[in-house]
């Protein structure tokens, strides 16, 4: 392992590439190749675990800034910044490697304390933001790591066409939107999977009340720079077992209208290992941007928007369409009033009282998958 002159020598010299006074970042650097002898790793492996806690840049880019490419300040600053985490998940491997005392303390400070910032530099609104979120963020054990199914109500535009009113007003009719979303609660990450095939990856953070708040994000292909978000907000109530309520929001660059819904999040059980499986390497190891494919199995758990054409049960669109009336669950929820006469299920946007209604549903919920759940006749 390198010896302190070493060290000092190389964290001079790299820092030349950055702003003055983030000699710390420079220390990442050095650390990371370090660490890649400790771990025995190529710089294309230790890219790849960079690359999942920033999915906006590519493990290319990475890569030659690992092997010393004389890049872009901000996108050096940007990957070192994405690197720290790394280093945390492995900090008492790489602190037995080094036989220095003094190189051994100078990573260890970086490791505990903010050093890529100068000291006397006031926080700013949006830092404190971000540095409250990660650093904030309270355990809880009301939530395992797994992947749920996330169920809104979806209540179309109308398009002026009279018999589309008079189909509206039963809440039957309304369409109902389930996505899949991977939790990391030891990590505080999360991956989205949408109706459209689309792949979110995103950090959660809960509240000291046990809320947790999700915030995903996936880049827009067709748009430099540009991105679509979801925020969620979800009461960790323990009143019923991996079952959630909350609120979604649906946001973006290319989303002219923001969207809030209700939502439902149900747990699925590890036993479904080959739709675990297929989470894994489809969606939080893939590096590809574009939607999954309509074969993909990850789809059969989920259902999508009805297309613009005329209904057609024929049609591979529509046979991934489902309404309330599909879900028994959600269609007694839809029919049954509280006490100031409103829906227990209603449209968006407000939160569900989930250990009441489901109180009244006395039915355990079921993981879908539309092979095994046809969808009604229209």
């Amino acid at each position: 392992m390198t010896n302190f002159v070493e060290f000092q020598s190389a964290i001079l010299s790299k820092a030349m590439s950055f702003q003055p006074d983030h000699i710390g970042q420079s220390v990442i650097f050095e650390c990371l190749r370090d660490l890649r002898t400790t771990l025995g790793q190529s710089a294309n492996e230790q890219a790849q675990d960079i690359w999942r806690h920033d999915q906006g840049l590519t493990t290319e880019r990475i890569v030659e800034v690992l092997r010393g490419a004389n890049l872009k300040r901000a996108l050096k600053q940007r990957i070192a910044r994405a690197a720290l985490p790394v280093l945390l998940e492995h900090r008492q491997a790489l602190l037995d490697g080094y036989s220095d005392a003094r190189t051994r303390a100078i990573v260890a400070a970086l490791l505990t304390d903010e050093v890529d910032r100068p000291q006397e530099e006031a926080a700013t609104p949006s830092t404190s933001i971000f540095e409250n979120w990660l650093t904030k963020s309270h355990p809880t054990q009301r939530i395992d790591t797994a992947i749920y199914q996330l169920f809104r109500r979806y209540k179309p535009i109308r398009s002026g066409d009279p018999s589309e009113d008079l189909e509206w007003t039963d809440d039957n009719n309304h369409f109902v939107i389930c996505e899949l979303i991977f939790i990391d609660i030891i990590k505080r990450h999360c991956w989205l999977l949408t109706a459209e095939g689309e792949k979110y990856f995103g950090s959660i953070h809960v509240g000291e009340s046990d809320t947790l708040f999700a915030l995903c994000q996936r880049p827009v292909e067709e748009k430099r720079d540009a991105f679509n978000h979801r925020f969620l907000a979800l009461d960790l109530a323990p009143q019923v077992k991996h079952l959630f309520s909350g609120v979604m929001v649906k946001i973006g660059d290319t989303i002219r209208k923001p969207l809030a819904a209700e939502c439902l999040m149900h747990k699925i059980p590890t036993s479904h290992s080959e739709l675990y499986e297929a989470f894994q390497m489809e969606v939080v190891k893939s590096q590809e941007a574009s939607p999954l494919p309509s074969d993909s199995l990850l789809l059969n758990y989920t259902t999508c928007p009805p297309p613009t054409t005329r209904f057609d049960e024929q049609d591979p669109q529509w046979k991934r369409v489902r309404r309330v009336r599909d879900f028994k669950i959600l269609s007694d929820l839809a029919k049954r009033k509280n006490e100031l006469g409103k829906a227990y299920l209603r449209e968006p946007s407000r939160s569900l009282a989930v250990g009441e209604a489901m109180g009244l549903a006395k039915k355990e919920w079921e993981v879908f998958d539309q092979r095994e759940h046809p969808a009604s006749k229209r």
